[in-house]
């Protein structure tokens, strides 16, 4: 019997109240989004020694780089800027070479919110490190509302794997991030923009599936059929 595809889900370390050593860790919407496709997940943390990306990849057949913190501008040759958030140097650097050995190897890697920008310093991009004070926009890019509830409209470029994922040229999306592309990374399409010009997805054309969004299609998921698509076309990439 054909086993399902595992995806290595990247982890991330946090410190808690009461414990030195922190701990390392996901949401779980990211793990019940990819397990309702047919995956199965793993998770790997960001570890200092990228040597064992090689180890990872042989053992994996897709990778997701989930949400999170800032990114260090350092990786884009860029200074802080003062409305830069926590940054994780350590986590930087493994989804950093873990999205470039992704590219270089055609490994299907589906990159969410922070993931998108990730993967474009990775192709060697740069960011708005904060929209709110360095792009005039006409959206919240960082809703109050909950995950579950989609607040504003993405315009999807045709002929790109996003136009055939949704099957649409609008999709309704959440939204909780104040940072954005800024020079889009070699290699990367834009496949959607939201009304004020913000970027929220790219793509590798010519790779089974190098895709990644703005949005958190897990927080929706459960009720948007659009959110389902992406995971089921990701998982299934890794499949074959």
């Amino acid at each position: 019997m054909k086993r399902s595809p595992i995806i290595g889900l990247i982890s991330y370390s946090k410190t808690i109240s009461g414990y030195s050593e922190g701990f390392i860790g996901n949401l779980v919407s990211y793990i019940y989004a990819l397990q309702a496709a047919g995956a199965m997940v793993i998770q790997i943390p960001a570890l200092r020694d990228t040597a064992s990306l090689q180890t990872i990849f042989d053992i994996t057949d897709g990778i997701l780089l989930q949400g999170g913190s800032d990114i260090d501008p350092k990786f884009y040759n860029e200074s802080p800027h003062a409305k830069l958030g926590p940054t994780n140097n350590e986590r930087d650097e493994f989804e950093i070479a873990t999205a470039k050995m992704a590219i270089q190897n055609d490994k299907p890697l589906f990159g969410i919110c922070r993931g998108l920008q990730v993967l474009n310093v990775a192709a060697g991009g740069t960011l708005y490190q904060d929209i709110p004070s360095q792009v005039s926009v006409e959206i919240d890019h960082d809703q109050n509302e909950a995950g579950s509830s989609p607040t504003h409209a993405i315009h999807i470029s045709a002929q790109t794997k996003l136009a055939k994922i949704f099957q649409s040229e609008t999709a309704q999306v959440n939204s909780f991030h104040h940072q954005s592309i800024n020079k889009l990374g070699a290699g990367l399409v834009v496949s959607a923009r939201a009304s004020d010009d913000v970027i929220e997805a790219v793509e590798i054309p010519d790779r089974r599936f190098i895709l990644a969004v703005q949005s958190h299609p897990e927080r929706l998921f459960q009720t948007d059929e659009k959110s389902q698509r992406l995971f089921l076309e990701f998982v299934a990439a890794a499949g074959r």
